[in-house]
């Protein structure tokens, strides 16, 4: 008898239970609502999958479309300034060593590109780079509509504006017509003074041999269909495998008329061999000293032409600088086909990543950070 008493009561209470949550759950009713979880007057604010939130921002100044309101915001959290995209630590503090970097720590070197790279005070032209891959001078220049976006050309807007659209909206981050432009605008003291700096312009070109970045060098190889921009001042950086020295001089690359020509000097040697055509010899150019790498052994290389100046690096040191008092470079009147002439032997080995860095004489610093990448 008790428990049927107590079964009953049970069954009142569920019955009551049931008949309030299906009612103040109906839709057109006044009064509470009860979210998911049943919350009723319990001191918290249920609004799990319903709230909208709240419009009163948390931000300094006027709300958006009242008057007063500017198109700032803290970009330094809303986007990832070190993505890998726009941000290498070790590319930036190479390329800004002399602003005291050079013996700073990855933190540091990121501080310093949040507070300083990126600090209201930098404006276009003059914005830092830190990646081989974007600039965001060049991607302000190629794209002329970001004036009216990043405050004519605030750098910490522009990067806001690439991270936040312009990547996800396939911009251009770099177009030859507005290079052309903006250096035709240049007098000539700030033009000779652009081109023999590497910062905001340092930008790199894969070459690939049918899709891949490393292959052996044999006749069949020789094009790599590769046509670049002539410029006097620029940039290649690779890495070279011999695999055997060979008597003849054996060619590993060479632009135009050489424009570079880069070989092994042959007679079995190790002698890196590099051409820079000058308007007063055809074959100008310096040998770097033998037995600076070894056979079958990956090293990296990078030559740097600065008009009539030539530099090489092997593994990441200065291997032999020279400079033409008497000439010029001769640079190629029309774009051509990066290759290996026909007439010539191949170096005997295999190359791999060979990069181009059009207008960017690359530094001491920045050679050391390339060989030091895949080391």
């Amino acid at each position: 008898m008790k428990l049927a008493l107590v079964l009953g009561m049970l069954l009142a209470t569920m019955a009551v239970v049931h008949t309030k949550e299906v009612h103040d759950l109906g839709e057109g009713e006044g009064g509470p609502e009860a979210g998911p979880n049943n919350v009723y007057n319990s001191g918290v604010t249920d609004t799990w999958g319903r709230d909208t939130g709240s419009t009163n921002l948390n931000v300094v100044g006027p709300p958006h479309g009242n008057p007063g309101y500017k198109e700032s915001h803290n970009w330094e959290t809303d986007v990832d300034i070190w993505s890998p995209v726009v941000f290498n630590w070790r590319f930036y503090q190479a390329m800004y060593s002399a602003d005291g970097l050079a013996d700073k720590s990855e933190a540091e070197v990121r501080k310093f590109w949040m507070e300083t790279g990126l600090g209201a005070d930098k404006v276009y032209p003059n914005c830092q780079q830190a990646s081989d891959q974007f600039s965001l001078n060049m991607y302000y220049r190629a794209n002329a509509g970001l004036a009216s976006t990043t405050n004519n050309g605030v750098c910490g807007q522009i990067l806001n504006e690439y991270l936040r659209g312009g990547m996800v909206d396939g911009k251009p981050v770099y177009k030859a017509s507005a290079e052309d432009t903006y250096k035709n605008s240049l007098s000539d003291s700030e033009l000779e003074e652009y081109n023999k700096s590497p910062q905001g312009k340092a930008r790199a070109t894969t070459v690939r041999k049918g899709g891949n970045t490393e292959w052996t060098l044999n006749r069949s190889n020789g094009n790599l269909g590769l046509v670049i921009e002539p410029t006097d001042y620029y940039s290649y950086t690779f890495w070279f495998k011999m695999l055997n020295p060979t008597e003849q001089l054996g060619n590993i690359l060479e632009y135009g008329n050489a424009s570079p020509k880069i070989s092994i000097a042959g007679s079995y040697s190790k002698v890196l061999k590099v051409y820079s055509r000058q308007t007063n010899s055809d074959s100008w150019g310096c040998n770097t000293p033998d037995n600076l790498y070894n056979e079958k052994e990956w090293t990296h290389f990078g030559v740097v032409v600065e008009n009539k100046k030539l530099s090489v690096y092997i593994a990441g040191k200065l291997a032999v600088s020279c400079e033409n008092n008497s000439g010029e470079l001769q640079m190629s009147t029309e774009r051509a086909q990066l290759r290996v002439p026909d007439d010539e032997t191949y170096a005997d080995g295999n190359i791999r990543n060979l990069k181009y860095w059009a207008g960017a004489p690359l530094s001491a610093d920045l050679i050391a950070v390339e060989a030091s990448a895949e080391a």
